[in-house]
């Protein structure tokens, strides 16, 4: 419950008159109210209590009560003790304070002192474990930077030296393959053999062996004089292509240059057929293998090869290697001469059956109607391998262009490229290419035929024996 404003302002009132009795009792000097918070002002010196003054003072404390007056009291003796004692306690206290605050600063001094220590100690600490783990961060980076620049430089060092290396062994097969080829070129023009013989013929000694050449070829003779062989790079990859115990056909063979060269390949254990309808050639394909002692190894049949079997009209060109079934490259100086001779498919002659492993077909543009009397051979052979003439005249003359020409092969899953002319190297070259040149032999396999592996080693100088 809340009190009585009234009742607290009566008991204040009380306790101001008591207040003023009780210093008038005492004779001190009255003061002015201010107000009941304020200091008095200071009066004149008033006369020791009278009687009716105290009995005014008993009124008081009758009025207000003893436990008021105690208080009163109380407070006023604490007051005069302040103002007797606050001269002497008051220094000793502000000495107290003083020297207990500048304790309490030297130990927070001292403090700030071991905090500042103790944060430079860390903060030390820290830096130079930063400076640590800079330095070794720094240091890894360098020299992992360092190991992966000598790693780059060893391995362009390495690079280098290898293309370096690479180029010198190319230079060298390549200076080898001329010293061989000078040492070859010499050695047979120091051997070269010409014998006349009683027939018209000559006995020239080649690279492939003894050739039984007609003397109404000079253009044949000159070139064995002078080279020792004929289509050189051709008959480097046969020899490349062809294992001992080989079966291949030679469509085309002339006078037996490749056929010789087949035969030497194949060895006792293999078989050469070959196929040659101008009676001339045949005659001295027939006696060239036997004066190389290949007779037992090449089977000779003297008819032309194409799509049908029957006879054929076999114009002849102005050379041996120049008659054709159709229109000639050359026409002799007396002017144009034919002869009937047998034509045959070569699937009619030899069993579809029949291990195949090389054929080469040079037959001056009827190359199509051959390789249309082989595709059964073809066909039963997964891994044969096909050298044809390809000769953009050729096809001028028999209407047949050269996208379609290839597309025939094509049709037959053979794929092809070109044979380099001196050193039987395969190497792929577009249409285009094989247009510009008089005339160019290609090699045709399927894809993954072993010919094309084979066929690598053409170019080596090594590869085969050039003279007997």
């Amino acid at each position: 419950m809340h009190e009585n404003p009234r009742r607290g302002l009566d008991h204040e009132r009380a306790l101001l008159a008591a207040r003023a009795s009780i210093h008038r009792t005492r004779g001190d000097i009255p003061r002015a109210s201010a107000g009941p918070d304020l200091p008095c002002a200071p009066t004149h010196q008033q006369p020791t209590a009278t009687p009716s003054r105290l009995a005014h003072t008993r009124y008081a404390l009758r009025t207000v009560g003893l436990r008021a007056t105690l208080r009163l009291a109380a407070r006023r003796l604490a007051i005069d003790v302040y103002r007797a004692c606050a001269p002497t306690l008051i220094p000793v206290v502000r000495r107290i304070v003083r020297d207990a605050f500048a304790d309490v600063e030297q130990r927070l001094i001292e403090e700030q002192h071991r905090t500042a220590d103790r944060s430079v100690a860390a903060t030390n600490h820290a830096v130079i474990e930063e400076l640590h783990r800079t330095a070794s961060h720094s240091v890894a980076a360098t020299n992992h930077a360092v190991i992966e620049e000598l790693h780059r430089t060893t391995r362009h060092s390495m690079a280098a030296t290898a293309d370096a290396m690479h180029e010198a062994e190319r230079t060298a097969r390549r200076q080898a393959a001329t010293l061989a080829r000078i040492a070859q070129f010499t050695e047979a023009t120091a051997r070269r053999v010409v014998v006349p013989l009683s027939d018209d013929t000559l006995l020239v000694r080649t690279v492939a062996g003894y050739v039984v050449c007609p003397t109404s070829d000079e253009a044949l003779i000159a070139m064995l004089v002078e080279e020792g062989d004929v289509e050189r790079g051709t008959r480097r990859l046969i020899e490349a292509l062809v294992t001992p115990g080989a079966v291949v056909v030679d469509i085309g063979a002339n006078i037996g240059l490749h056929t010789l060269a087949a035969a030497r390949a194949v060895g006792p254990t293999g078989r050469v057929i070959a196929f040659e309808p101008f009676p001339l050639s045949a005659e001295c394909l027939r006696r060239t293998l036997a004066i190389n002692g290949c007779s037992s190894i090449v089977e000779l049949h003297e008819t032309a090869v194409s799509d049908v079997d029957g006879q054929a009209v076999l114009h002849l060109g102005n050379w041996l290697g120049h008659h054709s079934l159709g229109e000639p490259a050359s026409v002799p100086a007396g002017g144009p001469a034919a002869i009937d001779v047998p034509v045959v498919r070569f699937d009619s002659v030899v069993a579809a059956t029949q291990r195949v492993d090389l054929v080469k077909i040079d037959v001056e543009g009827l190359e199509l109607q051959v390789v249309r009397g082989l595709e059964a051979t073809i066909g039963h052979n997964p891994d044969i391998a096909v050298i044809v003439e390809f000769g953009p005249a050729h096809l001028q003359r028999s209407s047949v262009t050269p996208d379609a020409w290839l597309a025939t092969f094509e049709r037959l899953g053979l794929v092809w490229m070109s044979i380099d002319p001196s050193t039987g190297h395969l190497d792929r070259q577009t249409i285009a290419q094989l247009v510009e040149r008089d005339s160019s032999n290609l090699l045709f396999a399927r894809p993954d035929s072993p010919a094309w592996l084979r066929g690598s080693n053409a170019a080596d100088p090594q590869r085969s024996a050039e003279l007997p």
